[in-house]
């Protein structure tokens, strides 16, 4: 899927560990997506990366997910 995104795509998960389970794996992947100006939609967080409280929360997630990994 990471190949085939073009600018101004919206990429949809249902929760955030189905994209990573890894914190790291899980910045990369969002400053990838950053720099090719796609966002990302968690569906059942409801996080939209566009906005930076909701950044901060994702990040927050992504911490608190691999912490229970």
């Amino acid at each position: 899927m990471i190949d085939f995104v073009r600018k101004g795509d919206v990429i949809y998960i249902t929760k955030l560990d189905r994209l990573t389970k890894s914190g790291i794996v899980l910045h990369n992947i969002i400053k990838f997506l950053d720099n090719k100006y796609i966002n990302l939609k968690v569906l059942h967080q409801n996080i939209n990366t566009t906005s930076p409280a909701d950044r901060l929360l994702f990040t927050m997630l992504g911490a608190i997910a691999e912490f229970e990994r």
